[in-house]
């Protein structure tokens, strides 16, 4: 007699992927305000435009899509994951904020060789106070279980991010001249960029564990170090482009 075929016998396990999204969806509403017209399920998400572009004149869409690159690898082995989501907010949300825009809503992406339901909640926690902090709407998202195409303990995590800019305001640098001022805000270490090289050198040239503490970091672990959250740099922007003369007193 052949053996039953479902779901679950092929690698993907359906209640796995029906816990995960119990788990979060408390989280994701906490980031939903007035122009949320969907809940979670719908096969595509609706945000009322109406009352965000009343302020502007020629409102111009911004978007972009991120990941969080093999700094996934690092959560992985140290088994956290809830900064991993403020990443993936932060990266893809700093990459619309330089170009003048106001971000509004953002939806992820997490994709497993096998779905963690545990894994998914500590995510969204992450990228759900990301949100609020930001006032950005969580209007979506998608879970994928996907063996043989993910290897053993794999995740990746992408992010897309919509925002808005008045066209007259869009930054560019194409209006960059003379006797303008240049304003710096300070990285907090590596964020989620050149993990791939810095995973090699630490990890394979110097045989580093993720619990050793390196002179350098003055008796920090290097997961700490390397899992310390990419920052968000868009409240601290949002004020700079409202008062761009007021450049006390700012903190992010």
């Amino acid at each position: 007699m052949m053996a039953k075929i479902d779901y679950k016998s092929s690698g993907v396990n359906i209640q796995a992927g029906n816990e995960a999204v119990q788990q979060i969806s408390k989280l994701v509403k906490k980031t939903f305000n007035s122009n949320v017209l969907t809940g979670l399920g719908s096969f595509g998400s609706l945000f009322n435009l109406k009352d965000v572009i009343k302020d502007y004149d020629d409102p111009v869409m911004v978007q972009s899509i991120d990941g969080v690159g093999t700094k996934s690898v690092v959560a992985v082995q140290a088994g956290q994951y809830t900064n991993l989501g403020r990443d993936l907010f932060s990266a893809a949300v700093n990459d619309i904020v330089v170009m003048g825009a106001k971000p509004l809503t953002f939806l992820d992406y997490i994709a497993f060789d096998r779905l963690d339901p545990i894994i998914v909640k500590q995510l969204i926690t992450g990228l759900s106070d990301a949100c609020q902090e930001n006032a950005v709407a969580l209007v979506g998202g998608e879970t994928a279980e996907m063996p043989n195409v993910y290897l053993k303990n794999e995740i990746d995590v992408v992010g897309v991010v919509t925002g808005v800019v008045e066209r007259s305001k869009i930054i560019d640098g194409s209006n960059i001249c003379q006797g303008d001022r240049v304003f710096v805000l300070q990285s907090n270490g590596l964020h989620t960029n050149g993990f791939s090289l810095a995973r090699k050198i630490l990890f394979e040239i110097n045989h580093y564990k993720l619990d050793d503490k390196p002179e350098l970091l003055q008796g920090e672990t290097l997961v700490e170090a390397l899992l310390k959250p990419h920052l968000s740099y868009n409240n601290i922007v949002q004020e700079l482009l409202i008062h761009p003369y007021q450049l006390t007193n700012l903190a992010y």
